[in-house]
């Protein structure tokens, strides 16, 4: 064999010019492909998992939980006893101010009362 017709023999045919269309089927093949790999590592690590491990992480995930419950719990706690005292502090101001009043009122009438008994007498 020759040297021409060994080059002959294995040459490539001419590659196909790569258009718009040709593109937008291989974007879409890829994102099929994507698509499908996703799923398999999704199976794969259902497959293939521990589940002593998972069920470590569940119960995890429920301990953060039920502790941001409490948390929330404590946080509305102290908002109510605030709000509790505040209102306490409020109605012991009014009792002690209508209590000095009164007791004004008391002295008054014990003068003017004594008063009265003095003009008469």
């Amino acid at each position: 064999m020759r040297a021409y017709e060994f080059l002959l023999e294995n040459r490539e045919p001419p590659p196909k010019p790569i258009t718009l269309r040709a593109l937008h089927k291989l974007k879409l093949e890829q994102k099929r492909h994507q698509e499908s790999e996703q799923e398999r590592r999704i199976l794969m690590q259902v497959m293939y998992s521990d589940p002593v491990s998972e069920q470590e992480q569940i119960d995890l995930e429920r301990q953060r939980l039920e502790l941001e419950q409490l948390r929330t719990e404590i946080t509305a706690t102290k908002a109510e006893t605030k709000n509790k005292s505040a209102m306490a502090l409020h109605q012991n101001a009014r009792s002690g101010i209508k209590a000095e009043r009164t007791q004004r009122q008391k002295v008054t009438k014990m003068a003017n009362s004594g008063l009265g008994r003095d003009l008469k007498a």
